[in-house]
């Protein structure tokens, strides 16, 4: 963060991968949240890592999703096919801690004559409600809709859409011989509560990361037969 290491990020997330819980779906959750504790603004999210998009392509999604071909584009002198997705089947990929589907779309840039990705764009477009200020009988902020709706007091809800967009650009990787992410661009739009004045306002917030420092990681190991 501003050109420094975060402090207390490397060891936790090590230990995650490092050491093995007996359930993989808590493992799995707890590395979602550690990576996303240092996400920008107030929107909850912890599917913004670069290779998202990717793990829709692997043969045990593929059936969640309706591809088409959407166009053609140049990437580097290379020509790609534009291809549309959307998800069809629920539940969903990506759901809300409550729960509630997140259907995706997006596109997919591919080279048609080897299946590389050069590029990938998902978005998620919901309905989420806004309330101008925290009624005094419900400090949760979510109290009774219709009632709230029909008195227009103090904390009258109001419903508004809400979208989260990642696109990703891919690079080749001279010293690996393979694509990897290069600039992951984000734009999310939604209800923020201030932790000041207690009210909820529509949010936009932008975020450009770019990847670089990419390692190989490698193991080795030999075989010792017992006489």
């Amino acid at each position: 963060m501003d050109g420094k290491p975060v402090s207390e990020r490397q060891d936790p997330l090590e230990k995650l991968f490092v050491q093995s819980p007996a359930a993989a779906i808590d493992q799995g959750r707890q590395i979602a949240q550690e990576s996303a504790r240092y996400n920008m603004g107030g929107i909850q999210r912890n599917f913004n890592v670069p290779t998202t998009a990717l793990f829709f392509l692997q043969p045990a999604n593929l059936a969640r999703f309706r591809f088409k071909k959407a166009g053609e584009d140049s990437i580097d002198g290379v020509a790609v096919w534009k291809v549309g997705y959307e998800e069809t089947r629920k539940p969903t990929i990506i759901r809300t801690s409550a729960g509630k589907d997140m259907p995706l779309r997006g596109t997919l840039w591919i080279d048609p004559t080897d299946g590389r990705v050069f590029k990938t764009h998902m978005e998620i477009i919901s309905e989420a409600r806004l309330t101008s200020a925290r009624p005094n009988s419900d400090p949760s902020g979510y109290g009774d809709l219709e009632t709230r709706q029909q008195s227009g007091g103090a904390g009258a809800l109001r419903r508004i859409n809400t979208s989260a967009s990642i696109t990703v650009t891919y690079r080749l990787e001279p010293r690996f011989g393979l694509l990897v992410p290069s600039v992951m661009l984000e734009t999310y739009e939604g209800p923020s509560l201030s932790q000041f004045s207690g009210e909820e306002s529509a949010t936009k917030i932008n975020c450009r990361a770019t990847c670089s420092g990419f390692k190989r990681f490698e193991t080795s190991g030999r075989v010792v037969v017992q006489k």
